[in-house]
């Protein structure tokens, strides 16, 4: 049997199921806040570490894994909703 059905579409040709469910929604843009450029700082000692975090302003223990600098807050998202245009709540 050669050749494919008139009717029978491609795996690439399928509607993916979201399609329906996503008519007419807003589009979504996200912002890149990965850093522009990271740093390994090596630090000899304590009194190093302590040093060093004082020269930067910030508060730097020995589970510190990472920090951004100028110190970053992080976003407080929990205060922030979306509602539709035509919920006035």
């Amino acid at each position: 049997m050669s050749g494919k059905k008139e009717d029978q579409m491609t795996l690439f040709e399928m509607k993916e199921w979201w399609e329906d469910e996503w008519e007419g929604m807003p589009e979504f843009v996200q912002n890149d806040i990965t850093s522009w450029k990271s740093i390994i700082i090596h630090l000899k000692d304590r009194n190093d570490m302590e040093a060093f975090g004082r020269l930067i302003n910030q508060r730097i223990g020995k589970k510190t894994k990472s920090l951004w600098y100028p110190e970053l807050t992080p976003a407080q998202l929990i205060k922030i909703r979306y509602v539709d245009s035509e919920d006035e709540s």
